[in-house]
């Protein structure tokens, strides 16, 4: 088995006062201001967002899901990467050059901080985290 990339694990998450379908609402609308950079929507539940990260060729890069969940009196909010494609630099077509790069990593992190930022503007009293810690 592939070791994980360093970044698999990055995610955004919220705790708003904001009603779950609202939350889900705010996801598919920062996606559909982003659908220039390569996301998309593939799929949507009750409380699940399906997303993708395609390139200029259509190539599924990264893939990833919005979650919410009710707490109490507030409810959570968190992405969540289940697959991605990787690449590296090699020389002489088999000699590793530098780290792996997760493709699609970037528009995806731009999308949560779209989406933390949406959710701010939504409900100030709001509290995000951008986790992008190395996996150990």
């Amino acid at each position: 088995m592939a070791k994980n990339h360093k970044y698999h694990q990055a995610r955004v998450e919220a705790e708003s006062q904001l009603e779950p379908s609202l939350l889900i609402d705010i996801a598919k609308h920062v996606a559909f201001a982003m659908q220039k950079q390569g996301i998309s929507v593939q799929g949507e539940g009750d409380h699940t967002l399906h997303l993708v990260v395609k390139n200029v060729f259509r190539v599924t890069q990264l893939e990833f899901y919005v979650n919410v969940e009710p707490r109490g009196f507030r409810t959570h909010i968190e992405t969540d990467i289940v697959r991605y494609l990787t690449n590296q630099v090699k020389v002489l077509a088999f000699i590793p050059l530098g780290p792996k790069e997760m493709l699609g990593y970037k528009q995806y992190r731009n999308y949560m901080q779209s989406l933390a930022n949406a959710v701010i503007a939504a409900d100030p009293s709001a509290q995000t985290a951008l986790i992008e810690v190395a996996a150990a």
